[in-house]
């Protein structure tokens, strides 16, 4: 994936980064440029390692924009908006991030789920897949921890439920299941996020906010890159129809 930092229209960073750097963009800590992490990050960035070019790479690309204050995310690894609680249920240093996030007031909301269980040994599923909806983080709890742990709390109960032919089965369904928590409702102002999953005409878009609202310049090599990786989506797409 390509992730490019702009600090001031002098300082940029354009780099070739794995999934890691979805982690770093949530961590609170990067947008407000503190502490331990935000130094970390900055000496990352001028390794060799690192460096790379402003165009989309495997996943597609990410661009974090202190100038304009505006954060483009066209890749199809994950949402931005989003981050789901399958996924920092099961890792602790996603656990503590998760927390920090909460802390940081980079978190608006909970999305919850209340899912028609799709019944495996049947192959059976009620009408209606999904009813999502979206819970404040007051409704978890009063301080930080508190709705940090509600929120596990319930996401743990709700996946304890026993689905097995007994308790649950398909003609049991007229009744929705409890609520669970599906993902944190990201918060990252003052900075604006636009994003998509990275498909070619999202691209050429982000291309276009890039140059002509953001006053981003290609290099020669990037235009190249850019113009490959289009094509290539585009092909993959026509030949999915």
């Amino acid at each position: 994936m390509s992730v490019t930092v702009r600090l001031s229209p002098e300082e940029q960073y354009r780099m070739t980064w794995g999934t890691g750097g979805i982690g770093m963009i949530r961590n609170p800590d990067f947008l407000a440029r503190r502490g331990g992490f935000w130094t970390e990050r900055l000496s990352a960035w001028k390794e060799p390692e690192f460096h790379g070019d402003l165009a989309p790479v495997d996943y597609g690309l990410v661009v974090v924009d202190f100038v304009t204050q505006r954060i483009l995310s066209y890749q199809h690894y994950t949402a931005l908006s989003k981050h789901h609680v399958v996924v920092f249920n099961r890792f602790p240093n996603d656990m503590a991030n998760a927390l920090s996030m909460i802390e940081g007031g980079r978190v608006r909301g909970v999305r919850t789920e209340r899912p028609w269980k799709v019944m495996e040994y049947t192959g059976e599923a009620a009408p209606g897949v999904h009813v999502y909806g979206e819970q404040p983080l007051s409704a978890f709890g009063g301080t930080s921890k508190e709705q940090f742990e509600g929120i596990l709390s319930q996401y743990e109960a709700w996946r304890k439920i026993d689905f097995s032919p007994g308790p649950w089965t398909p003609a049991s369904a007229s009744a929705p299941l409890p609520s669970a928590p599906e993902c944190f409702l990201m918060d990252y102002s003052p900075f604006r996020l636009d994003e998509g999953e990275g498909t070619a005409d999202e691209l050429c878009r982000a291309k276009t906010l890039l140059t002509s609202e953001m006053g981003f310049s290609l290099t020669a090599q990037e235009e190249i890159l850019w113009s490959e990786h289009i094509s290539q989506l585009r092909e993959s797409e026509e030949a999915a129809d």
